[in-house]
């Protein structure tokens, strides 16, 4: 059973950070995943947001116990593109991509 409704999970996506990421994305009301570059991505949702007011959570990992962090790069009502970042600081691709945003 599905929940939809204002503050319901609006869109989730897992994805791998490397290699054709839009043919390994899966989730709910996700239209694509984009690679732009090393640890850049877009995520484009089917159904879009009523406004920008909406929240992202995230839980990146790269598969050696080391959380990725995700930065907002841009949100709109269509998409919303990001950066994932390590311990390191530098821009790279996570293992595991997963996000989720929270919503109207």
């Amino acid at each position: 059973m599905a929940f939809y409704g204002n503050n319901a999970v609006h869109c989730w996506a897992k994805f791998q950070g490397s290699g054709d990421v839009s043919a390994t994305v899966e989730g709910h009301n996700v239209s694509s995943a984009t690679d732009n570059g090393e640890g850049d991505y877009t995520i484009s949702f089917n159904t879009a947001f009523t406004d920008v007011d909406y929240c992202q959570a995230s839980g990146s990992d790269n598969t050696s116990s080391q959380l990725r962090v995700n930065c907002r790069v841009s949100q709109a009502v269509g998409s919303y593109r990001f950066y994932t970042r390590g311990a390191s600081d530098n821009l790279n691709d996570p293992h595991n991509g997963m996000v989720s945003f929270f919503g109207k």
